[in-house]
């Protein structure tokens, strides 16, 4: 069965929380098709259509929605067709769901061949975070105005599901203690190799009046941290900070330096009261890059 990836140009600043686990099932084909007049129920929302009595013959779709990790980074989910018994030109493509905000339908004009799989990008609208959600569908406009409601899978409908929970906690949690990393990163003051460089990890207290603590903070694959000493807070005391050292992890091959989609983004481990540690993105600020790139390179060999 053929497959297409099709790249979208566009790379919106949207930070969707880590802690999401990355599906990679196969779509399940829908088979069934059904031409209402009205909106489909849940029921029967397998694939549907309206068009002008000029369009092509009806086609059966599949849809469902993927998340790879260079998709995490770059704020966008994948949504996947399937070709049916026909061909269509597809012109945009837009997710419906009530866990998602409204977003404009992506242009991204295409032909959708029998038995192809394609997946295209579109930005991931941010979660509702809200009261129930109704079943996800895909619409799938043709060029020449037919429009194609496809229900979304259950492996697709999961990866929603996951996708929104993780943004949700992560928004609740940053509402109980707010982390920051700071600048200038510069050498340890008693010397060393010039590519241990260390900054400062910022913790202030948000809503939450428990203990906070802040154990450890994790990495990247070209990046290795250390952070010198546990943050905490207790009961009353609004903010504390601690060293981060930052030094790179040796890996040079080109697959780490060509295919890292999240060189500086860590993940601090966060315990709030007597629970679980909480794993909390980071990400260092765009101005303070360029040094920790460097030492990448001395790190490498890649400076003359």
């Amino acid at each position: 069965m053929a497959r297409a990836a099709v790249a979208f140009p566009f790379a919106p600043a949207v930070s969707v929380r880590r802690g999401v686990v990355i599906a990679g099932a196969l779509a399940l084909a829908v088979t069934g098709l059904s031409a209402c007049a009205g909106k489909p129920t849940p029921a029967n929302r397998s694939a549907s259509a309206s068009a002008p009595t000029s369009a092509p013959s009806l086609q059966v779709l599949g849809a469902s929605i993927r998340q790879f990790r260079e998709d995490e980074a770059a704020g966008v989910v994948q949504i996947e067709l399937r070709g049916g018994t026909g061909t269509i030109d597809v012109a945009s493509v837009e997710l419906d769901w009530t866990g998602v905000n409204a977003a404009a339908p992506v242009d991204h004009p295409l032909p959708l061949t029998p038995r192809r799989i394609v997946d295209i990008a579109v930005p991931w609208p941010g979660a509702t975070c809200r009261g129930e959600r109704d079943p996800a569908i895909v619409r799938v406009r043709a060029v020449g105005g037919a429009t194609f409601e496809v229900g979304v899978d259950r492996e697709g409908a999961a990866v929603l599901d996951r996708v929104a929970a993780a943004e949700c906690a992560a928004r609740r949690l940053a509402e109980q203690v707010h982390l920051d990393l700071a600048g200038p990163w510069v050498e340890p003051a008693n010397g060393g190799s010039g590519n241990r460089l260390v900054g400062t990890l910022q913790v202030t207290r948000g809503a939450s009046a428990l203990r906070l603590a802040v154990e450890s903070v994790d990495g990247s694959v070209l990046l290795t941290t250390d952070l010198r000493s546990t943050v905490v807070l207790d009961p009353g005391e609004a903010a504390g900070s601690a060293p981060l050292a930052v030094t790179p992890s040796g890996r040079c091959d080109g697959h780490a330096l060509g295919e890292s989609k999240q060189t500086f983004r860590f993940q601090a481990q966060v315990r709030i009261g007597g629970g679980a540690p909480v794993g909390v993105d980071l990400t260092i600020p765009d101005a303070d890059r360029p040094a920790l790139f460097a030492a990448i390179r001395r790190a490498c060999g890649l400076d003359p």
